[in-house]
């Protein structure tokens, strides 16, 4: 760059002392043209007139780009060292550590849980007792990282509709201005973006073939040609015809952030795509898979949780996230299996229903007739009523904690 301003200094003075050179010649050839002869003797005459001025030495060129050049590179030394030594107060730049904060845990805790515990390599329970933590007062998530860890680290847990600052060891903070508002994506591209098990997909519309329609559960079929306002009442209905005092929550979720329900068909299944938008500005897509013929689980299990299965849906849950509700039943699974304890060998007939993608599990006891809490690397929690585990885990999931 320096080179660059000295040449063009150069070609400057040279290109004045050509100018100049012009000048002089054009006025001589000015002189000599007999047809404006008295033209010049006037303008003699007037500089006869004018006072003189007093002859100067002019500069060499190469004395003058000399001097151009050394002012050039004095004054980009002077501005890049006023840039790297002050920030714009005029203050020295902060060059310490930072420590990461969580102060708000918003509307997804559990996926909190699971991007703090990703983001910080800890443990489930350490995990989840920094986010519970957090929803009392700040809770600080990491010490003495440098601000491009901490700022990756505060994105990863911010991605999850969380907020968290950026603390310097003085005090000062740096909290992310950026909204977690969302632009509603394409629903086919979303299913498509989703499809983990590369299923052939293709959304319902009035203009299905007779043969899909037949497919088509009767209770979904007013929603091919229903309004916003028809299709949020229709589902409504649905879910308090089958679990009107077991999720009351998120019934009531749903009659306040559903956006749109669309029926898809994955291969030869049926499902409802629920396109939700919660109360943070997050787009949230939950999948509820047409209703089973029969339960075919043949354990004792209520009759509240069969109910669900065979009159409203085959699993609710979020479809990007292949989890946070309630499972398809062809892939309940059993606690056992998924502990591989002998300790607790009493699970053996303890059916996980609820899975929240991330080890832990709502599960209940065909045995001992009770809903088993199971967080990953804890003690079973036991006493807790199913529907309340549920409806509470779904509504987090939804965005709308309590």
């Amino acid at each position: 760059m320096k080179k660059r301003l000295i040449a063009l200094l150069m070609v400057g003075v040279l290109c004045t002392g050509l100018i100049g050179c012009g000048k002089k010649a054009k006025n001589e050839e000015f002189v000599v043209d007999e047809g404006k002869l008295k033209q010049t003797e006037t303008v003699e005459e007037v500089a006869e007139e004018a006072p003189a001025e007093e002859p100067t030495e002019p500069e060499s060129t190469d004395e003058a780009a000399d001097e151009a050049a050394a002012e050039t590179e004095e004054a980009v030394d002077d501005a890049a060292s006023e840039e790297t030594s002050v920030d714009v107060d005029g203050e020295e730049a902060y060059s310490g550590t930072y420590r990461v904060v969580l102060t708000e845990v918003g509307p997804n805790k559990i996926k909190v849980i699971k991007a703090v515990r990703e983001a910080m390599g800890y443990g489930l329970k350490e995990s989840k007792d920094l986010v519970e933590a957090a929803e009392v007062e700040p809770a600080v998530l990491a010490e003495n990282v440098t601000e491009e860890e901490g700022t990756k680290i505060r994105k990863a847990i911010e991605a999850e509709c969380a907020t968290v600052i950026l603390e310097e060891e003085n005090g000062n903070s740096s909290e992310s201005e950026e909204s977690a508002e969302e632009e509603r994506e394409d629903l086919l591209k979303v299913l498509e973006d989703y499809n983990v098990y590369d299923q052939d997909l293709k959304i319902m519309t009035t203009e299905c073939t007779e043969e899909e329609y037949e497919a088509i559960p009767d209770q979904w079929k007013g929603l091919l040609d229903a309004s916003l306002e028809d299709k949020v009442n229709i589902i409504t209905e649905m879910w308090e015809a089958a679990v009107k005092d077991e999720m009351s929550l998120t019934i009531g979720n749903l009659g306040e952030h559903l956006e749109d329900v669309q029926i898809v068909r994955f291969d030869d299944k049926y499902a409802l795509i629920y396109v939700i938008k919660n109360s943070d500005g997050e787009w949230l897509y939950y999948i509820g898979g047409a209703p089973v013929e029969s339960f075919t689980i043949e354990d004792d299990i209520p009759e509240s949780i069969k109910g669900f299965y065979t009159n409203l849906h085959n699993g609710f849950y979020d479809y990007c996230y292949d989890g946070l509700g309630l499972t398809e039943l062809e892939k309940v699974g059993i606690l056992y299996d998924y502990t591989g304890d002998e300790l607790y060998d009493e699970f053996k007939r303890a059916y996980c229903f609820f899975d929240n993608n991330m080890g832990d599990y709502v599960a209940y006891d065909a045995a001992q007739q009770q809903t088993i809490l199971w967080y990953e690397g804890e003690e079973p929690d036991y006493g807790n009523e199913f529907w309340d585990l549920v409806d509470e885990w779904t509504n987090i999931g939804l965005g709308e904690s309590n």
